[in-house]
């Protein structure tokens, strides 16, 4: 965080008018870059019923249900938070990720969860 004096915001008021502009600029920026996707996945009311393959050919986020597919669960990869207070309410896993290949050789998906996630017993899962 970094702290601008009360007093030199009173001599040049475009500092403040420069930083609040930037920040605006910023915010824009991130509503649309991550927007479309959000419009779509709030549209969906239930889950795309897809094969692995149609899954891997999509582009972007959406909420599906795989059908098919070997789960890779020797190749899980977990994902740690940093030490803090998130760590110590939400747990020390932030996600889990499970490779899923498919019957076209080098097609894989990756599964991503929240929190720790027992592959095996989530591997076909509904």
């Amino acid at each position: 965080m970094v702290h601008i004096d009360p007093a030199t915001l009173r001599r040049h008021p475009i500092l403040g008018v420069a930083i609040g502009g930037a920040t605006a600029i910023f915010i824009v920026f991130l509503i649309q870059s991550g927007g479309q996707e959000a419009r779509a996945l709030l549209v969906q009311k239930t889950p795309e019923r897809l094969t692995l393959h149609e899954a891997a050919s999509l582009r972007g986020i959406r909420w599906v249900t795989i059908s098919g597919g070997q789960w890779r669960c020797d190749e899980t990869i977990t994902i740690e938070r940093q030490p803090g207070l998130e760590r110590w309410v939400r747990g020390p896993v932030e996600q889990t990720e499970v490779p899923i290949t498919g019957p076209v050789k080098g097609e894989i998906l990756v599964a991503c969860f929240d929190g720790a996630v027992s592959c095996s017993e989530r591997a076909g899962s509904a």
